[in-house]
């Protein structure tokens, strides 16, 4: 028997072909007891046999859980679907295509817990390129630690509603807080995290910082060149705004041109994609399209430009211990 608490930690999947990274991530945690709860959400290529295989070997103070969803349910759902299952004191997620950063990420967190009485914890991610052999850079931003760490919860609700840096990719809760809260917002098909802070915020709720990278963190997302939202993300996004922020925060109409700016960038995005479908056998007019997209997102280009110089000089953002 251990008088540490238990933890519960829950995977979702869906078409993931980096899962395996991940697994091997969970197994390596030393700290103990853990309840692992793995959530497949109707992957096309998720290969059953081999995850139980995987953890089919006895091992003390670790359960294993496999759910298998009938259909696809999403994200918001298929985590709580593990929620419910969930006997830890202390509730962490992992993406599917993520890594812990180290053998003693779980341990290190529950000790940070366990000193406080926040609700949740976010920390560091060291974001990856897609191979997660290269690191581009650490986030967040100091700035944004700051802001987390000083700001009063009304002063972090506003400061949220204008820009999400929480990632649920390095945050993790307390369970009573989630539970109270009525875990995660079913309304939500893909989002969790980022509506539920906003509740949590509204409620009175605690937000902490835990200043260590816990996550290798694939980067690639929605907002790179040639990639953009899925319908269900863009209806999730918009939806949060007029559901969680726009009636709350001190400057609504600000709020809504937020949200009508996202809503032009994602519909540019789009269109962007289908010209360069169209283009692809065009030097001349892949290379208009390029400057047009550099126009329209000076910040983006900029990001990825800096990425690239640090790749060609392979230099590494210094890493904390």
């Amino acid at each position: 028997m251990t008088d540490k608490p238990l933890v519960t930690l829950l995977i979702p999947v869906y078409n993931s072909p980096d899962l395996f990274c991940a697994l091997e991530s969970v197994r390596k945690q030393t700290y103990r007891p853990l309840q692992f709860i793995l959530i497949n959400d109707c992957s096309l290529n998720f290969d059953e046999q081999r995850v139980r295989t995987y953890f089919a070997a006895p091992e003390k103070d670790f359960t294993f859980l496999l759910l298998q969803n009938e259909k696809n349910l999403g994200t918001v759902r298929s985590l709580n679907r593990g929620l419910a299952l969930a006997d830890g004191k202390y509730i962490f997620n992992l993406a599917s295509d993520d890594a812990f950063f180290d053998e003693n990420v779980l341990a290190d967190w529950v000790a940070a817990f366990e000193q406080t009485d926040f609700d949740l914890l976010t920390a560091r991610r060291a974001v990856y390129d897609r191979s997660l052999e290269k690191v581009l850079t650490v986030l967040p931003t100091e700035k944004a630690i700051t802001r987390i760490k000083s700001a009063s919860g009304q002063e972090l609700f506003e400061y949220l509603a204008k820009e999400n840096q929480v990632s649920g990719a390095c945050t993790a809760w307390r369970a009573e807080s989630l539970r109270g809260l009525g875990l995660f917002d079913e309304h939500y098909r893909l989002i969790e995290d980022y509506p539920a802070y906003l509740k949590l915020l509204r409620e009175g709720g605690k937000i902490g910082f835990f200043d260590r990278i816990v996550v290798r963190y694939r980067s690639g997302g929605g907002s790179a060149e040639g990639q953009s939202v899925s319908e269900d993300f863009a209806h999730d996004f918009i939806e949060i705004f007029q559901r969680e922020i726009i009636p709350y925060v001190k400057k609504p109409l600000l709020a809504k041109a937020r949200i009508a700016r996202w809503k032009k960038s994602v519909r540019f995005d789009r269109w962007y994609n289908r010209e360069r479908e169209k283009s692809a056998n065009s030097k001349s007019k892949l290379c208009a399209l390029r400057i047009m997209y550099g126009a329209y997102h000076p910040t983006r280009s900029a990001r990825t430009i800096l990425s690239s110089i640090q790749r060609l000089n392979k230099h590494k953002p210094k890493l904390e211990d």
